[in-house]
Parts: structure tokens; sequence; C-alpha cells
């Protein structure tokens, strides 16, 4: 079978996103189900559009194992093309990615993550 390239397109386009706004913070699959039960109360519509919009849906199943997939080829991809102009910080709930020595003036998303 044939793969279709969904998760190499998905990390290239989360590379341009960290180095373009200085950070990336992916979820993981349980907090990603949590947003969908719960919603985003207390997220800015920003954050939730960021958040959604890294997410892997290469299954229907959603098993976890496929956005944690996704974020060992981004932080594999950064390592091999980037290595040490970024910093990956590892929460219960999600993985911080940040280029290190980027200030965009923005406040920092650390506040949504449970560290």
């Amino acid at each position: 079978m044939r793969r279709t390239g969904k998760t190499t397109r998905l990390v290239n386009e989360a590379i341009e996103y960290i180095f373009k706004n200085g950070e990336l913070v992916v979820f993981n699959q349980h907090q990603i189900n949590k947003f969908e039960k719960e919603g985003a109360r207390g997220y800015t519509k920003e954050f939730v559009d960021c958040a959604m919009r890294f997410i892997d849906v290469d299954s229907n199943t959603r098993a976890p194992s496929i956005q944690q997939y996704f974020i060992d080829k981004l932080r594999s991809r950064l390592e091999i093309e980037h290595q040490g102009s970024f910093e990956v910080d590892e929460f219960s709930n999600a993985t911080r990615f940040k280029v290190r020595g980027f200030y965009s003036g923005k406040k920092p998303y650390t506040n949504h993550i449970n560290q």
C-alpha cells in the first residue's frame, strides 16, 4: 500500500510555523480528545486553532500512537536539519518546540500546558 505523505507535509508545515512564530505547542491525543469532548474554555481562539491545526489525522481510530508518531517525526527532523537551534519541552499533555533566542513579543503559550 502506498503512503500518502500526510505526516511529512504536516511536519513540514509545523517546522515552518515554529521558525516563523518562535514556538509551537503540539498536544498529545489525550488532550485533543479532552478538547473535543469538553470544549476549549479558558483558551484563546488563536491558541485552539493552532493546536487543532497540528493533529495527525492519518487514522480514524485516533490512537494515541499516531499523534505521538507525528511528534517524534517532528523532533527527529528538527534534530537532523536544525540541530542546536531549538528546544523541546515535554509536559504531561503536550510537547513544546521553541526556537532558541527567538522573541516575537507575543505572550508564550506555556501557561496553557500542564507543567
